[in-house]
């Protein structure tokens, strides 16, 4: 599939709202005005076809634009990903809305609980084409342990610094732990391990640096951490089923 550009982007958009009738304008317009509930449109196959400010600024979107078109396995890591398709799944094929669900997986990756409610969207003869999500940070009722608050710690760090040296023994000193206990902690609270994360978080450095410039594949490795081109390349055919190569003449931007 080609990368789309902005007019493409916002005619897709502008389409699907139009089948789904007045009122989904006017919920998107609405949610977009709203700084602490989060909200996002997709159709039937998963492509995001709408997103509000708040939900981009948790999940670490620049903008709405970027991600039109764009499903959650191209966006976040598989275990928050198919969490999310799951859910949706389960609307699109009952067409019931799945109400008050506690998010296993926060979309920011924090410790705090987040309350979804999803919602068929429907054409004008009834037909669910797509889904809604509108969710929440749940109030919550005691702080979090210290291992929830070495997470975000640890997590924050590798965002900023995924493209240094970085190994599991070097993430656990930051939390004064031992590499055993640390690598425990972190697969049970995020649901991957520490390299899992890791590698999502540069594969995801990695693809926009396909998809927004020329630089040859070796270079975009380095600088995303990779130890070399062919470890780069390895991972993310792993990751995506394609090389790095196939992947930007398929998502070249115009």
């Amino acid at each position: 599939m080609m990368a789309m550009n902005a007019k493409t982007k916002r005619k897709l958009q502008t389409d699907f709202l139009t089948k789904s009738g007045p009122n989904a304008r006017l919920l998107k317009d609405a949610m977009d005005c709203l700084p602490h509930v989060f909200f996002n449109m997709k159709d039937a196959q998963g492509r995001i076809m709408a997103i509000n400010p708040a939900n981009c600024e948790l999940c670490n979107i620049r903008s709405e634009l970027d991600v039109i078109g764009k499903t959650s396995i191209e966006l976040f890591p598989r275990v928050l990903a198919e969490s999310y398709r799951a859910a949706d799944q389960i609307v699109l094929n009952t067409g019931i809305p799945l109400l008050d669900t506690l998010e296993d997986h926060p979309a920011d990756r924090s410790t705090t609980e987040h309350v979804s409610n999803r919602f068929p969207v429907r054409n004008a003869e009834g037909v669910v084409i797509g889904t809604c999500c509108i969710y929440y940070r749940r109030p919550e009722r005691k702080g979090p342990t210290n291992w929830q608050r070495n997470m975000q710690t640890v997590t924050a760090y590798v965002d900023a610094h995924y493209a240094e040296k970085l190994d599991t023994p070097s993430l656990a000193k930051l939390v004064h732990a031992s590499t055993t206990s640390f690598h425990r902690q972190f697969a049970q609270i995020l649901g991957i391990t520490p390299n899992e994360y890791l590698t999502t978080v540069r594969l995801n450095a990695a693809r926009r640096l396909l998809e927004e410039t020329d630089r040859l594949v070796a270079d975009i490795a380095a600088d995303v951490g990779f130890h070399d081109q062919s470890h780069f390349t390895k991972a993310f055919k792993k990751a995506r089923g394609i090389t790095p190569g196939a992947y930007r003449r398929q998502h070249r931007r115009s």
